[in-house]
């Protein structure tokens, strides 16, 4: 379709997400309110704040399942652990910005799925293989191209055991209505069914998909076409998770090539924890990557840089392997290496070409887990201020350090509360008695929020007593 064909430069937003049955979230909803900022350009900033085993963690998790799905990667069976004690599986819907202003195009589109437990097939029945089964997948989208409203609609639906259920005649726009597209299809059901992946977002179901463009192009079918592509590329390229989990484990990674069009972010394991052994090319990669890098850490940390060794492994000609190690530089110490640096500076190093990709591009949304963790509370109050007056991107955080409330606008910020069914809150505006947002949640915790108790705590004198107590049976 005339002007669809370049739409290459579509930037994605995460607008909303809702989960059921994830771990401790019976059911919570967050609204990020962020098409006019990506619209602008401008960039987006959601804080989670609240107390220890709230859901906070679980929406970062969320979020890196959601990444997997869409991505097309077949999910791993640790993902069955996030799945609520007594419960089949868990679900989420997540509401998505799309604009190109190249093409004169805006959209949103909704993706929901269900990720359950599923017996592989292909085991014995005296031991049966359990796997991950994503099902239920429904994908909606609405548009504006040229000035021309589209509501929105459903686009594909599955049920639980990945069938379509989509009336036949969108059905036939989406995939063609012959024998052989049948055959496909079904084909393409038990493939995604027994492989733990998404039937919407499937490689195979895309080819079947333009195969039918090729042949009869209508604009629902090619919309929903570049929809799914570039949801796919935005999963792929321009959503990262950091899970805390990670740091836990002293495993960082040094990240290269993020949000880049032609090469995909990658990381390094353990190049902030030893030396590690990789092809000359991505010896180079790190070393024009560190220029700057460095820019960025002389200001975090002024007089602090990295320097990048690197030696061939073996004298054979053919071997193009490096040995590549990490080095912190200091004026007054010198070299010293960086697996030998704090947990702080190696968190920082770890995600700084992240941060700057999501500073300076529009369409990058980056997740962190526990932001705070091991920086400096008042540099950390000066990123968040500088990154949501000057940036572009979409940056989603959780943290236990109150700092940021007096940086970060109240519409940027929500809560958790102890009420599963009704996990993420916002302090509402009739609650406002100061300004200051941080002043305002410890009198919500204080005065138990009306709209949703923010904090399960118990006195201080019980506390007191219960430790007193712990210490006579130790």
């Amino acid at each position: 379709m005339k002007g669809m064909e370049n739409m290459n430069e579509v930037r994605v937003r995460i607008n909303k997400i809702s989960l059921w049955d994830f771990k401790n979230v019976s059911h919570g909803t967050i609204n990020f309110n962020a098409e006019q900022l990506l619209r602008d350009e401008k960039s987006h900033i959601m804080g989670l704040y609240g107390q220890n085993a709230s859901g906070k963690t679980v929406l970062v998790e969320a979020l890196g399942v959601l990444r997997q799905v869409m991505s097309g990667n077949e999910l791993p069976p640790y993902l069955l652990n996030y799945i609520a004690h007594g419960k089949n599986g868990y679900s989420m819907e997540v509401e998505f910005v799309l604009i190109d202003d190249s093409c004169n195009f805006s959209g949103t589109a909704r993706y929901g799925f269900t990720v359950a437990r599923h017996t592989d097939p292909n085991e014995s029945n005296e031991k049966p293989k359990i796997i991950v089964k994503i099902s239920n997948e429904k994908l909606h989208a609405g548009w504006i191209k040229n000035g021309k409203l589209t509501k929105m609609q459903k686009a594909i639906e599955t049920n639980e055991i990945c069938e379509l259920k989509m009336d036949a005649k969108k059905k036939r726009e989406l995939f063609g209505c012959g024998p052989l597209a049948s055959k496909e299809l079904e084909e393409q059901r038990i493939l995604t069914l027994n492989t733990s992946r998404s039937f919407i977002f499937a490689s195979q179901t895309s080819n079947i998909m333009d195969k039918n463009l090729d042949e009869s192009e209508n604009i629902f079918s090619l919309i929903i076409s570049v929809i799914i592509n570039r949801l796919k590329v935005y999963a792929i390229r321009s959503l990262y998770v950091i899970e805390e989990q990670a740091g836990k484990k002293d495993n960082f990674y040094m990240v290269i090539n993020a949000g880049t069009e032609n090469k995909l972010p990658w990381g390094i394991p353990d190049l902030l924890n030893k030396v590690v052994s990789m092809p000359q090319k991505y010896a180079n990669d790190i070393k024009r990557l560190l220029p700057s890098v460095n820019q960025v850490l002389s200001c975090i940390a002024p007089g602090f840089s990295l320097k990048c060794d690197a030696e061939k492994s073996s004298l054979d000609k053919d071997d193009d392997y490096h040995n590549v190690e990490l080095f912190s530089y200091r004026k007054d110490v010198g070299n010293l290496p960086i697996k030998n640096e704090s947990v702080g500076i190696k968190k920082i190093v770890s995600f700084i070409t992240l941060f700057s990709e999501a500073y300076n591009n529009p369409g990058f949304t980056l997740v962190i887990d526990e932001l705070d963790a091991s920086i400096f509370e008042y540099l950390l109050g000066d990123l968040l201020d500088i990154f949501m007056n000057h940036g572009k991107g979409q940056l989603l955080f959780t943290s236990h350090n109150l700092r940021p409330l007096e940086k970060l606008q109240d519409c940027f910020v929500w809560f958790t509360t102890i009420d599963p069914d009704n996990r993420y809150k916002q302090l509402s505006k009739k609650a406002k008695a100061t300004n200051n947002l941080r002043n305002m949640y410890l009198r919500a915790i204080h005065l138990e929020y009306e709209d949703g108790k923010l904090y399960n705590g118990t006195s201080k004198y019980e506390l007191a007593r219960s430790l007193r107590k712990a210490g006579e049976l130790i």
